[in-house]
């Protein structure tokens, strides 16, 4: 179970960084409140629907080289928000990138009153263009006292001026669990 766990969070971050990479765009961009997978945040204009991706994940992506990505609810069982610290979140996330960077790893973060893991990273995409990234993992139990896991995961390139890129706090403060 924990190996399934970590392919799913393994697949919000790919899903994130590899939608991402398109092209750019020059217009005004203002920002609406949508949904994908029960969790709401701020969107910037510039991105397109969500739609489903691989195993759940809802992804959305603009011309200016940014993607979101958020997962279903996930068992987490195997995955208790005690498991992470830095090694075991480049080991389940970032293991795919050779050369990625751990930022901050804050394993007290909290959204929606909701227990959460945040981590902040860069990466170089296979294709050679340098990611930046955040990676909301929330935790909440459901009647049952069940606990369940979700990521929403917003990344963008480091060299491109977006509007995520520019307003990520303000769009992170905006995070909201349905």
């Amino acid at each position: 179970m924990k190996r399934t766990s970590t392919i799913i969070l393994s697949l919000v971050m790919a899903a994130s960084m590899a939608f991402g990479l398109v092209g750019c765009g020059e217009e005004e961009i203002t920002v609406s409140n949508k949904t994908a997978n029960g969790i709401s945040f701020d969107v910037p204009s510039d991105f397109g629907e969500f739609t489903e991706k691989q195993e759940g994940v809802m992804v959305a992506s603009n011309s200016n080289n940014a993607s979101i990505a958020v997962s279903p609810l996930v068992d987490a069982t195997d995955l208790p928000i005690e498991f992470w610290n830095e090694e075991t979140y480049i080991e389940a996330a970032l293991a795919p990138y050779p050369d990625a960077n751990l930022i901050e790893l804050d394993t007290n973060a909290s959204i929606s009153g909701l227990p959460a893991v945040r981590a902040h990273y860069s990466v170089t995409h296979a294709n050679g263009g340098e990611l930046e990234g955040y990676n909301y993992i929330l935790y909440l139990q459901d009647e049952e006292g069940n606990t369940y896991y979700q990521s929403i995961t917003f990344s963008f390139n480091k060299n491109v001026d977006s509007y995520l890129k520019n307003n990520i706090e303000s769009i992170l403060s905006s995070i909201k669990y349905e």
